[in-house]
């Protein structure tokens, strides 16, 4: 069990910890998986841009997530689906982005999913559950009124310490995930996924939640896809990476002082 630790006044401060993979074509790595908000996002500021799949290590399910390998997996499990449920804003409030708990359902095309639907995708989601890779640790940071809209939180900085993964499908896995993002047009019951490519994102210029641009571009510069620098990177925010994975919460606990996590509320 994680112990909390109160002596966190010499500790680098961060608002919480994220865990966020990359699902990628094995084949061809400039092909990945990845999700949109859509316009109706309540942080206007993330509205219609890009993010990585996971979340983020709070509330009570997370309370049992020994480390970041643990959220990303628990986040899958939650958030990719073919059984439309309503999700809620409860994570931005107990990150203080949002003052309201709402409910929204993501928007899906009108396809009930058959048996061998439901089949392949519980099959592919314990492909991309069983072994992520790690990409590396990362600390971004931006202004929190872009979070918020609110000016008083103009001269507050919210800082997120988020571990990035990969996960490589082969090419049968590969076109189940094809197949199944064509019929329905949407896996999430959280945002909108697609299937996109390193030259579609940078023909569109396309935009990422705060500091995931950062994490894909060292991703797809790892297979050595040089196109990569051209990604447009958002000025408005600061990242700095600081390396492998810690092995637990616990470290980062001893570590950092984590502002909102799930065993220590504040």
């Amino acid at each position: 069990m994680l112990e909390r630790n109160d002596n966190a006044s010499a500790k680098p401060k961060v608002n919480n910890i994220a865990s966020v993979g990359i699902i990628y074509r094995e084949s061809n790595p400039a092909e990945v998986f990845l999700e949109e908000k859509d316009v109706t996002h309540p942080v206007k500021l993330f509205r219609n841009r890009l993010c990585l799949i996971g979340g983020n290590w709070i509330g009570v399910a997370a309370k049992k997530d020994l480390g970041t390998p643990q959220t990303l997996k628990r986040e899958i499990e939650e958030e990719i689906s073919l059984i439309k449920k309503n999700a809620t804003t409860l994570e931005l409030k107990l990150l203080n982005i949002t003052k309201d708990k709402k409910s929204y359902v993501t928007p899906r095309k009108k396809v009930a999913p058959s048996e061998k639907d439901l089949r392949l995708l519980r099959e592919l989601k314990k492909v991309l559950t069983k072994s992520p890779k790690a990409l590396g640790d990362f600390m971004h940071t931006l202004p929190k009124t872009l979070l918020t809209g609110n000016k008083r939180d103009k001269k507050t900085n919210f800082v997120v310490l988020c571990s990035s993964w990969s996960i490589a499908l082969n090419e049968k896995d590969w076109q189940i995930l094809v197949t199944l993002q064509a019929k329905f047009e949407n896996l999430s019951n959280e945002s909108r996924t697609l299937i996109t490519s390193l030259d579609e994102i940078v023909k569109k210029g396309a935009k990422f939640v705060f500091g995931h641009d950062r994490a894909i571009q060292k991703f797809f510069l790892s297979h050595r896809l040089n196109k990569a620098k051209s990604i447009k990177l958002d000025q408005g925010v600061t990242s700095k990476f600081l390396g492998a994975p810690l092995a637990s919460y616990q470290k980062y606990l001893e570590k950092y002082d984590v502002q909102k996590n799930p065993l220590t509320p504040r």
